[in-house]
This record gives structure tokens, sequence and C-alpha cells, in this order.
């Protein structure tokens, strides 16, 4: 953008926030704010705005970030979509009759004479008019049923949302969240990461996709083989300090081709995880004993829980959730674009789920549920490729992660 493109850009974005939360917004959002902006905008238009995206435009805009954000035409107009109140739609309809994106031009042109200067500093200097002076389009007058329906759901998530914040207020819950936006190795520190068996040539590119924390698919596991063990590389580890929680890894562009490759969450008792562990990943598969099937990414669950240390682990979980087939490796790899796994531990009890798709709004499906004598105090993110034989080296992106506290007697 130019910088008169990106002054209007910053104006706009603060409106949003201020018609979002009532309120003039002047640092950046966190993850749960990020993520009621983008419910608003979506019940408001029809249109979804991504958590992390939101989250990264706060950080530039209100908190005056140095790393220059480059929203596409189609984010602009959704958020002048939702100044204006402009009818609800969805893409394949904007595609098909608003495809030159009229709402952020109209809103462009109305504040067309702001100086790209005045919004240099920090963001309490930019100057706002009122909304109600941006000229309207004349669109078609909303339809009641439909505007009541939206303002009632809104009102079910804000309610959702207080119930959820004041219910960890009162009990006590505690969370630790993590958005990766900076991977330093002071920043990890400060988020009490520590890093197990580093690659040196790779662990320095984990920056290589800004906002995301970059694994690659190494050879390496933490079971051994017949005639090897190496161990998995830039394991990034955090403790666990509670015995009740929900853990969650969310992966974007997710796309393993090789087979061994894989992606998850490593659950151990001790920070060696050597012993007794709990495996849960994304896998590439395509070894099916001989048999002729087309490839697959599956959920993987392995666990060394009931068996001796550097023994085989058992296979908890085989689930098949996509296939590639012939002429549609596009549809796999889109919907993996968002791919989440989630840990819920209580008492003896685990469940074991998992989410994809296009978008952050899919719903999560339980792979499996079981009962184990574990109690985890360390959990690791890795990328690996098992120990093959070649090596095929790719970028695993790792979008967030967070640990909720849960409460045991439920």
């Amino acid at each position: 953008m130019t910088d008169r493109q990106d002054a209007v850009f910053r104006k706009l974005f603060s409106q949003a926030c201020e018609k979002c939360f009532g309120h003039e917004v002047t640092t950046g959002l966190s993850e749960t704010d990020a993520r009621l902006f983008s419910n608003v905008i979506l019940q408001h238009t029809g249109l979804l705005l991504g958590v992390k995206s939101l989250k990264n435009y706060s950080i530039y805009v209100l908190d005056n970030g140095a790393r220059k954000e480059n929203p596409s035409i189609a984010t602009l107009d959704t958020l002048a979509r939702y100044i204006l109140d402009a009818p609800v739609t969805d893409e394949l309809k904007r595609k098909d009759h608003e495809s030159h994106h009229p709402y952020w031009f109209q809103y462009k042109a109305a504040n067309s004479q702001i100086d790209a200067q005045a919004v240099a500093g920090p963001p309490s200097s930019i100057a706002t008019e009122s909304i109600d002076d941006i000229p309207e389009l004349p669109f078609e007058e909303p339809d009641p049923h439909r505007t009541k329906f939206v303002y009632w759901l809104g009102a079910i998530a804000v309610v959702m949302l207080i119930v959820v914040v004041s219910r960890e207020f009162f009990e006590g819950f505690s969370s630790f969240n993590e958005s990766f936006n900076n991977v330093s190795a002071d920043s990890l520190a400060k988020s009490a990461w520590e890093i197990q068996n580093p690659d040196s040539s790779h662990w320095k590119l984990r920056a290589a996709r800004p906002g995301y924390l970059t694994l690659y698919t190494l050879i390496g596991d933490n079971w051994p083989g017949n005639n090897t063990i190496e161990p998995i590389h830039n394991l990034l580890v955090h403790k666990l300090e509670s015995d009740c929680f929900a853990l969650e890894v969310q992966f974007r562009d997710l796309k393993p081709d090789h087979n061994w490759q894989q992606a998850g969450i490593l659950l151990s008792e001790d920070p060696s995880f050597r012993n007794r562990v709990i495996r849960l990943s994304f896998s590439y598969n395509d070894f099916f004993g001989g048999y002729s099937k087309q490839p697959e990414i599956i959920i993987q669950g392995l666990s060394s829980v009931s068996s001796s240390q550097f023994s085989k682990p058992e296979e908890f979980a085989h689930i098949p959730i996509l296939t590639l087939e012939q002429g549609t490796d596009s549809l796999v790899w889109r919907n993996l674009r968002y791919a989440v796994l989630k840990v819920e531990k209580k008492g003896a009890m685990f469940r074991f789920l998992f989410s994809t798709g296009p978008t952050e709004t899919f719903a999560f499906k339980e792979a499996v549920r079981a009962e184990f004598d574990f109690n985890p105090t360390f959990a690791g993110l890795f990328a690996i490729q098992g120990l093959a034989t070649e090596k095929h080296v790719s970028p695993v992106y790792v979008d967030r992660f967070n640990i909720t506290e849960l409460n045991c007697g439920e």
C-alpha cells in the first residue's frame, strides 16, 4: 500500500475496533479480543477475517508496530462493509456481484484527504471523523428478520464470552497463550519455552514466515528404530502446571507429502521425552503392507505409557481424515489450511480431538478418548519425518499454542 492508503487503513481499522468494543482501542488486541472482533465482523457482514490477521493488524495500527502489514483489498472491503453497515453477504455472492469491492473504494474516497503524516505517530494522533459523515451507497433496506437474527446471534456470543471470562476469573483458572509473533531466542525464553536437540541449520530458520514458528520435518523420532536412535530435533518444550488441562496447537497450511512426515504434540512425565510418552499428530501415510491404496492424511496417536523404556509404542489412534487421490491434492491442502490438534485431560481420562478446514471456524471432532495412568508435566511441539532413509525436509508453520487449566472436579 502507498502511505496514503496505509493512512486510510489505519483509520478504518481503528474505527472498526471502536465500533466493535464501544470505546477507543489504543493497544494491540489480545487473542480473546481478536476472536470476538472476528466473530462480530462475521455476524454483521457474513465474511470472515482471521483471528491471527486481526491481531497482527492491531499490533501494527494500535501499537505502532514496526513490521508493515499489507491487507488485501478483500480484507479492506470487509472492514469497510462493517463500518458502513452493508447488507450481509458471503464470499461467493461478493465474488459474483461485488468483486470490485465498492465499500472499500467508497470509504477510501470519503477519506481521501487524510494526511499520511498525521498517522505516522501513535494511534492517539489519528484524526477521526464521524461515521455518519461518510456518504452511503444506495443499497436495499436490510431485512428486519435477518437483522433481528444477527442481533441475537451477537448478543449470545457476547454473553458466552462473559461467562467464560468470568468463570476463569472467579475460579482462578489459568491459561497460557502463544501466538508466535516473535520467535527470537529471548522472546521464547521469556515465555518459558525450551529447545531440545537444536539443528543449527534449520532452527535458525524458525522465523522464515513472519508471525509463525517454522519447524521442519527432519529425520528423527522419540522412539528408537532397529538400527538407529535419532532424536527429535528442534523439539520445543513447555512445562505443564496443572493436572487437568486442555491443550491446543494450530498449524497453518500443513502439507505433509512423504511417508512418516508428521507434526503434532508430545506429552511426557519427564523432560527427556524418552520414557512414558503420548504422541498425537497429523501424519502422511502411504504404507499399507503391500496393498494398493491412495496416500492418506491421518490422525495418529501413539503411547508408551504402559510399556518399558525404548520399546515399541502402542498405536491407540489411526484415523484417515483425507485421501490424496489423483487430481485432488489442491482440495486436500485447502482443507489443511487450518489444522488443529487438541488434548483434554481430566484425571485419567484423555480426549483427543482435531479440526481441519479452509477457515478457522470448523468445529472439533473427537478422534478417540481413553484412560491412561499418566500425569504429563511437559508438552512438546514437533515436526519430524521419523526414521526414514531419505530426507524430505518440508516446513511446518505453527500458528498458535495454548494451555487452559480445567476443573478436575467436573
